[in-house]
């Protein structure tokens, strides 16, 4: 008496081999989501090796106009996804007091409130980011100057208008 090999299979194969296949779809979704992670530690590390030598080099007086400039527009300068998880950084530890203000801090610097931007952002171009991270630029100079420059108003209320346009 002879069995065949299909007798001899516990389970279904089919199941067997559908679980397989949403083993495998999962474990994809974790490797992008990993590679996501890796790439955004490595963007954070190059921020902070672009500017941190400019300080050591400022603390001794001999900072560069470019060197300088190069920290400024990283520390200063408009990067709309990145003050989404800085807030959102803030919110994880707790800070209430300290999430809620940079929280006005950027509907004040990217013209609306990270509400209103996150479900705009989740389709947006990446030419309407780079506007908002223009309009940052501009609020964040006018802040710092305390006045606006000929023009800035002008530029910052085109952005504003294309933004919720």
């Amino acid at each position: 008496m002879t069995m065949d090999s299909e007798s001899r299979r516990i389970g279904n194969l089919r199941e067997c081999k559908e679980q397989l296949n949403n083993s495998e779809e999962e474990r994809k979704k974790q490797q992008r989501k990993i590679e996501e992670q890796q790439k955004r530690i490595c963007e954070n590390e190059y921020l902070i090796l672009a500017v941190y030598p400019n300080e050591l080099e400022w603390t001794a007086g001999n900072a560069d106009a470019d060197s300088r400039y190069t920290r400024n527009v990283i520390i200063h300068g408009g990067d709309i996804k990145y003050a989404i998880r800085a807030v959102e950084f803030l919110e994880e530890l707790g800070e209430t007091t300290r999430a809620q203000n940079a929280s006005e801090g950027f509907r004040i610097t990217y013209g609306l409130s990270i509400g209103e931007l996150r479900p705009i952002l989740a389709t947006a171009p990446e030419e309407l980011v780079d506007l908002l991270n223009k309009r940052a630029v501009l609020e964040k100079l006018r802040k710092w100057k305390g006045i606006f420059h000929k023009g800035t108003e002008k530029w910052i209320e085109a952005c504003d208008k294309a933004t919720k346009g």
